[in-house]
């Protein structure tokens, strides 16, 4: 590594209270440790084994590249959709954004999106185009908090392929997450009835 190489490396900065991945420059070697400098300036020597060389895609080039993807992608997805699960799994319809490269479904719940995907080389992490899929988990509302929604990653993958892949099983596991919770809530509520809890 040179100096000011960009690194991702597992360590505690500031007020953080356990090991997470931090973003920063390669200062230099101190024997078989690495000096590394973090945000607000903050020096760090660490671990050969906790730094790692990052190379990040620029914006221009991850939009660029998921833009002449995009229409793979959303072919594939909808294709995946329709022969392999019943409309209603879905939502009834896919939404396609060319303008936003985007596809909504089970209207809106589940979105696809561009997004860098990080992978492990030879010199450490590099950024390539890929596609995340999200869903939109509810947050029920408490006594301080209204009702609210958080976007979840479900993961990133690359080609249109394991996209759709990717779309299916998600929504395969909802249903199934969701059927198991409805059978356990009527056993119990049963089990209630008859007296047994």
């Amino acid at each position: 590594m040179r100096q000011g190489d960009l690194v991702l490396a597992m360590c505690m900065i500031g007020l953080q209270k356990q090991e997470t991945e931090n973003k920063g420059n390669f200062c230099h070697e101190d024997g078989d440790m690495l000096v590394c400098e973090f945000a607000g300036q903050q020096r760090r020597t660490l671990d050969r084994s906790k730094v790692q060389k990052y190379e990040p895609i620029s914006h221009g080039r991850l939009m660029a590249a998921c833009k002449s993807e995009f229409p793979a992608v959303a072919a594939s997805v909808r294709e995946a959709c329709e022969k392999l699960l019943a409309p209603e799994d879905y939502g009834n319809k896919i939404d396609v954004s060319e303008e936003d490269t985007t596809v909504h479904l089970c209207g809106g719940y589940i979105s696809v999106e561009p997004a860098a995907h990080r992978t492990k080389v030879i010199g450490g992490i590099r950024e390539f185009p890929g596609w995340e899929v999200s869903v939109w988990k509810n947050i029920p509302a408490t006594r301080d908090n209204p009702p609210d929604t958080e976007q979840i990653r479900v993961k990133i993958a690359r080609g249109d392929l394991n996209v759709a892949r990717v779309v299916v099983e998600t929504i395969f596991t909802l249903k199934a997450n969701s059927f198991f919770e409805n059978v356990s809530e009527s056993r119990m509520a049963h089990a209630w009835e008859d007296g047994e809890l």
